[in-house]
């Protein structure tokens, strides 16, 4: 809901995907009601420079989609540079998978 009224807000879409991996560790029904949305928002604004697309490969791997996972690391680590490529080059988009 904080998403929907602050479509802008860093802190709402930090919040919104919070909550969604949280529940994949409590098995609540956020990822199966909210991920495809969270998905769909990411593929459709792949060239926006925000803090989604930014965390999108750690999102990914938490979602257990390693190949989305692997395009955005190599596509974020051109631009990238100091603790941010350290970050990306830390990710390692199978590690959730367990």
């Amino acid at each position: 809901m904080l998403w929907k009224h602050q479509p802008e807000s860093d802190a709402a879409k930090l919040v919104y995907i919070r909550g969604i991996l949280a529940s994949l560790s409590y098995g609540g029904i956020g990822k199966d009601k909210f991920a495809p949305g969270l998905l769909e928002y990411l593929s459709k604004n792949e060239n926006r420079n925000n803090v989604l697309q930014k965390l999108s490969p750690l999102i990914h791997s938490k979602l257990h989609n390693n190949s989305m996972c692997e395009r955005w690391l190599k596509k974020l680590k051109v631009k990238a540079a100091g603790a941010y490529l350290d970050w990306l080059n830390s990710l390692k988009c199978s590690a959730h998978n367990k």
